[in-house]
């Protein structure tokens, strides 16, 4: 993986692959897809967390606590919601570096 040039999936190139090894229509993929997303969207909102499995990983809500620092020229910071992703293990183990299973 390391050799290879990295490129971003995107959401409509996601919806595309998955088309095409499912054999559905790209539309129909595209509208799952974008439920999908809606329903993790509503679940973070409603500070639930999303678990993809034991061979993907989980999603979650973290709270970060706002701070004031006398040091800092960007003072104070804000208290904020952030959406945390955690890989599985077996995610972990296919992403290593020459790893071989």
């Amino acid at each position: 993986m390391q050799n290879e040039e990295r490129v971003c999936v995107n959401k409509e190139l996601l919806a595309q692959q998955t088309a095409v090894r499912l054999r559905m229509q790209p539309d129909t993929v595209s509208d799952v897809l974008d439920n999908l997303l809606i329903d993790m969207r509503d679940a973070f909102e409603k500070g639930q967390c999303v678990d993809l499995g034991a061979d993907f990983g989980r999603f979650s809500v973290k709270f970060n606590k706002g701070y004031y620092n006398m040091n800092s020229p960007r003072t104070p910071k804000a208290s904020r919601y952030t959406v945390v992703f955690r890989s599985a293990s077996d995610l972990k183990k296919k992403l290593r570096v020459g790893g071989e299973e």
